[in-house]
This record gives C-alpha cells, structure tokens and sequence, in this order.
C-alpha cells in the first residue's frame, strides 16, 4: 500500500479552516437587538413586529410654535384690516349743532366725521365729551369726527369711614366714583393715576384744530395807501418812504 504524505502548505491550510470555523462559532449573528424612537424602547408585538408611527399630515404633529392655519390667517387678516378701516374717517353725513350728541360716541361710530349745518357752542359741562376739552363755539361748516382717547385717569384713596377699607376712586376733579380696584388697572399713579380696565373712551374732535384767527389781521386793519410813481423813485433814491408823513 502506497503511503501518502502532507506537505507543509496542506497542514498550515488545515489549521487556516479550523481557526475559522473558532472564529464562525464565536461570531454574533448580525440582528438587529433593540429599537428604539427618540431613545425610547420600542417592544416588539406578539408577531415580533415593531410598528413605528410617521406623522404622514400637519395635524399629526404638536403646534408647539403656534403656526396659523389658512382660516386662523384670513381671520387675522380681516380683523387687522376692520381694526385699520375703523380708525380711519368716514363721512357720517350732516348734523345740526342738537344732534351731536353723547349718544354717538360709541365704537360702532368711530371714525365718522359729521359736518355741522348750525354753530356749536360747548359748554363747561359738556367739554369733557372733546377733545380739547375747552369751552367754546364751532361754527357751521366745520367737521365733527369720533375718535378713541385714552382712558381718564383716577386717584386712588381709602375710605375706613364709608366701607372698611375699601379702595375708593376720584376723578380729575376730586369727584369720587362708585368702583373698587377690581374696575381699574394701574399705570404710574405718580403721574398717569389708574385707567378704568376695557374702557375704551371715545370723543368729539373738531377736525383741522378750528384755530381761533381772532388775533390775525383782517383787511378792515390795513391802511390802504396811494402811492404814486414818483414817491416810489424817491423812496428808490433814498429818500422819505413812500405815503410815510
């Protein structure tokens, strides 16, 4: 019987496989272990299945960032441009001096503009409906508009004597209200006092200012002088000023 022989190169083949077939028993199968959404765990179900959910529209998701929807904008946008269309002037028509009355002063009103058909003279106890609040009178013709003011402004006082301490509220006349502090919300009272909450306080403005012209000259106060050709070369040459005595 023929005796076989192994060379070198077959020996170091042999033990080549061996160590692989270690290392393929020590290996780890390339699965994956764990799944995971945002580092929380997600366990597989019953049927070794994991189900990972994708927001797939905008309502799936929070609106942490307060972003408008289409009805939200054109919303904003027709309260934006009502608000502007508000403040600007509308012509209300004509009124005579009687008819321009509190009444009118109501937001549905704001930004009308009447023009007066008889003179209209404010008195003292109505100027606090104006906004200059000045006693005088405004003649026809001139333009009446509602505008929005600030709130009035008040001083706070305790009064023991009437109700405990309850906080009592004067005008800018010394004249007390009947409102606690729960109808006011305060500004600086060292200088502003405390403004009425949600009160939007609308008045007459007599539009263009009504400037009082009393004190400009009229052409009754000019002096009409007759200057001839003559008294203007003199007054060219030096001399005496023209129509002067």
């Amino acid at each position: 019987m023929a005796q076989k022989s192994i060379s070198a190169v077959s020996v170091e083949s042999f033990e080549y496989g061996v160590k692989a077939l270690r290392n393929l028993a020590k290996a780890q199968a390339n699965i994956i272990e764990e799944v995971q959404v945002n580092g929380t765990k997600v366990n597989p179900d019953a049927n070794k299945k994991v189900n990972i959910t994708v927001p797939t529209k905008v309502s799936d998701i929070t609106n942490d960032s307060n972003f408008q929807n289409g009805q939200q904008v054109s919303d904003t946008c027709d309260s934006k441009i009502a608000a502007a269309i508000s403040s600007t002037y509308k012509p209300g028509g004509t009124k005579a001096a009687s008819e321009i009355l509190p009444a009118l002063l109501i937001k549905a009103n704001e930004g009308k503009v009447y023009n007066l058909t008889t003179d209209l003279t404010i008195t003292d106890q109505t100027k606090g409906y104006w906004v200059e609040n000045e006693a005088k009178t405004i003649p026809a013709g001139a333009n009446i508009g509602v505008i929005e003011t600030t709130p009035e402004s008040y001083t706070a006082s305790e009064d023991t004597a009437v109700d405990g301490n309850k906080t009592y509220y004067s005008d800018q006349n010394g004249t007390e209200v009947d409102k606690t502090a729960a109808d006011y919300s305060e500004k600086n009272p060292s200088t502003e006092g405390w403004y009425e909450k949600n009160a939007a306080v609308y008045k007459f403005d007599a539009l263009q200012g009504l400037q009082d012209l009393s004190g400009y000259l009229t052409p009754s106060d000019i002096t009409v002088v007759d200057v001839q050709t003559s008294d203007i070369d003199s007054w060219i040459a030096g001399s005496d000023t023209p129509g002067a005595e």
